[in-house]
């Protein structure tokens, strides 16, 4: 599957991800962040500096699907989505 930033953002937004919670290709403060970096991609946590829970990938379709995994998981949580019944 491929998953390009705009296809990622447009599902984001249906899902009601705030465009503020998340930066692709820029590593911005208090977001969750998906950069290119020498190896592949990396998804991470960026605050203050620092970040946490990075995950490193070899492709930027695998961190992109795993940020819309992140996000779809957030939003069950938070009750946002509700779970399908057979």
């Amino acid at each position: 599957m491929q998953l390009s930033p705009e296809v990622l953002e447009n599902y984001l937004n249906r899902l009601g991800v705030a465009a503020g919670e998340y930066s692709i290709g820029a590593e911005i403060d208090s977001r969750v962040c998906a950069l290119p970096v020498d190896e592949g991609w990396s998804v991470f946590y960026s605050e203050r500096g620092l970040r946490t829970d990075e995950v490193g990938f070899e492709n930027q379709d695998v961190a992109l699907i795993y940020l819309l995994g992140l996000f779809t998981q957030q939003q069950l949580d938070r009750g946002s989505l509700t779970e399908a019944t057979a």
